[in-house]
């Protein structure tokens, strides 16, 4: 199937990548504007159509910043059912803000959320709203070259890199690999936490990084699930059988980690940023009910607790004992204290100058 991809899809990927190149083009050369701003704006993306897990990593850099500044984020907002600007609130739903941005906001209330598919004229709104900000972080914004951003992040799948990849619709690529020269920082993301020096150097040389470039290794941490119905609950072990309730990109990487913590795993794959209904709250009770008579619960992502509030009400009448699986981000090879001091030296030496 991936071969016929590849043959059927390289004519129309021929033109895509002409069409992306000529725009790179015409903001590198300053014919299309770029709009910079007085503070330092990181901006953090992909080259792929998503699965790097990019919310993690808005998140680290979060837990990283906040120590020295007042950092903000400001989203698209993708698949959210409004437009124009909103800035989040307590009372934000996912059709307002989207699945992302609310996540956010839920696991860090004292951070400002924004969401606006045109960035140049919502960065403002933002300060605006909250004008304590003194850091500015662009989530999905790779693409967004309508902002000049002072420090770029690359996110690439250790299993999924660009490298090894292929412009759409040939491959998953929304911009040729050579957009990647435009990152100061690539972050290989989703790797074995066991990741062999010799295997992340192979990698290193694979992306062939510029000399100005910097290039990280991370992997995820799963941390004790939670209840979804009572938050200061969490799980108390794992000698249970799981039913996965995904509407993520690429939950492989969950899955295995539940099959190897837990007796056994079953997903239920809805796909990414997927709208949850109460017929898919009765599909996954189905599923649960099915199991058999072991001890078992339902494992949902922090994503997809949001999408989940609507149907607590459902989810308590059912009986169904949803938990939600928190995911951390871990810097290989000891270079995380290396990643957080580029990270704060540029905010800093932004003010200096």
């Amino acid at each position: 199937m991936q071969v016929l991809r590849k043959i059927l899809g390289y004519p129309f990927a021929l033109l895509y990548d002409l069409i992306t190149s000529i725009r790179n083009w015409l903001f590198d050369k300053d014919i299309l504007t770029r709009q910079s701003f007085d503070l330092p704006v990181i901006c953090v993306g992909n080259l792929s159509i998503g699965g790097t897990g990019k919310s993690p990593h808005v998140e680290y850099l979060l837990k990283i910043l906040r120590e020295t500044s007042n950092p903000a984020i400001l989203s698209r907002g993708y698949k959210r059912r409004t437009t124009g600007y909103v800035f989040a609130s307590a009372q934000s739903t996912v059709n307002q803000i989207g699945d992302e941005p609310l996540q956010f906001k839920i696991k860090h209330p004292d951070i400002p959320v924004a969401v606006s598919e045109n960035r140049v004229l919502g960065v403002p709104q933002l300060l605006m709203d909250a004008p304590e900000t003194t850091t500015i972080i662009l989530d999905d914004a790779f693409q967004h070259r309508s902002i000049q951003a002072g420090l770029t992040i690359l996110l690439t799948d250790y299993n999924n890199r660009y490298s090894a990849d292929y412009i759409l619709p040939a491959g998953n690529l929304r911009e040729s690999k050579r957009g990647a020269t435009r990152a100061d920082i690539i972050i290989v993301t989703k790797c074995p936490a066991n990741l062999s020096n010799t295997e992340a150097n192979k990698i290193r040389n694979e992306l062939q990084p510029e000399n100005h470039q910097s290039v990280y290794f991370s992997y995820f941490h799963y941390t004790r699930p939670y209840s979804f119905l009572e938050r200061g609950r969490f799980l108390d072990n794992t000698n249970k059988e799981v039913v996965i309730a995904t509407g993520i990109a690429k939950p492989d990487y969950l899955k295995q980690y539940i099959k190897n913590a837990y007796k056994a795993a079953y997903l239920v794959d809805f796909g990414d940023h997927h709208h949850f209904r109460k017929e898919d709250i009765e599909r996954i009770h189905t599923l649960y009910e099915n199991v058999g008579n072991v001890e078992k619960i339902v494992v949902i992502t922090e994503k997809d607790a949001v999408k989940f509030l609507p149907f607590s009400t459902l989810i308590r009448e059912l009986n169904l004992p949803v938990y939600v699986q928190p995911i951390e981000v871990g810097i290989l090879f000891d270079k995380g204290q290396e990643l957080n001091t580029e990270l704060i030296n540029f905010v800093e030496n932004f003010y200096k100058a």
